[in-house]
C-alpha cells in the first residue's frame, strides 16, 4: 500500500499491526468518520470493505458510486485510506471471462487489513506504545515503530546522536 507519505512500500505482517496503530492514532474507521477526520468518500470506499470482502478496484469504484456521472477522485479517496492503513492492495489480478480464461492487464485487489494479516489490527488509544506524532523525529530508540526503523536503517549505538528522517 501507500504507507509512507504516499509512496508504495511492503510492511511484514508481524509490523503492521503496529504501523496500522501509529497511523490510525487510536483511531478504527467509524469513529473517525464521527470526529469528521475521514471524508464522505472514504465512507462510501469503506463501507464496501467492513465485512471483509475483497474487490477489484474498478468493481469498488462502481459500487461506490465513483465514475463519469458520480463522485469525482476515487485514486485520491483510495491513496488516502492505504495511508491512513484502512484499507491494503491483497493482490493483483487479471479479469475472467465466461469460460474461464484470464485475459488483460492484472488490476489491484483491494481489502481491509484485519481480515488479512496474522496479527490483528488492534487500535490503541494512548497507550504509550506507539508514539502519537507521526510526522516529526522519534524522541527515543526504544518507542515502536522507531526503535525498530532506527535498527534497519542505521544499526546505531544509542549514544550515536544521528536523528531518524521523519516517517
Amino acid at each position: 500500500g501507500k504507507f509512507f507519505d504516499g509512496r508504495a512500500g511492503f510492511v511484514s505482517t508481524e509490523w503492521f499491526p503496529v504501523l496500522a496503530n501509529w497511523k490510525r492514532d487510536g483511531y478504527d474507521f467509524d469513529a473517525r468518520f464521527e470526529d469528521g477526520k475521514a471524508t464522505f468518500r472514504q465512507k462510501k470506499v469503506m463501507d464496501l470493505f467492513m465485512n471483509g470482502e475483497e474487490r477489484f478496484s474498478f468493481e469498488a469504484k462502481r459500487l461506490a458510486g465513483f465514475g463519469k456521472d458520480g463522485e469525482k477522485n476515487f485514486e485520491g479517496t483510495v491513496t488516502g485510506l492505504e495511508k491512513a492503513t484502512y484499507l491494503v492492495i491483497r493482490d493483483f489480478r487479471r479479469r475472467v471471462n465466461k469460460k474461464g480464461g484470464e485475459y488483460g492487464w492484472h488490476i489491484a485487489v483491494l481489502t481491509a487489513p484485519e481480515t488479512r494479516t496474522s496479527s490483528p489490527v488492534r487500535v490503541e488509544r494512548n497507550t504509550g506504545r506507539v508514539p502519537r506524532f507521526r510526522f516529526a523525529p522519534c524522541h527515543a530508540r526504544s518507542e515502536q515503530p522507531c526503535g525498530h526503523l532506527y535498527g534497519i536503517l542505521y544499526a546505531a549505538s544509542d549514544d550515536d546522536p544521528q536523528v531518524l528522517p521523519p516517517v
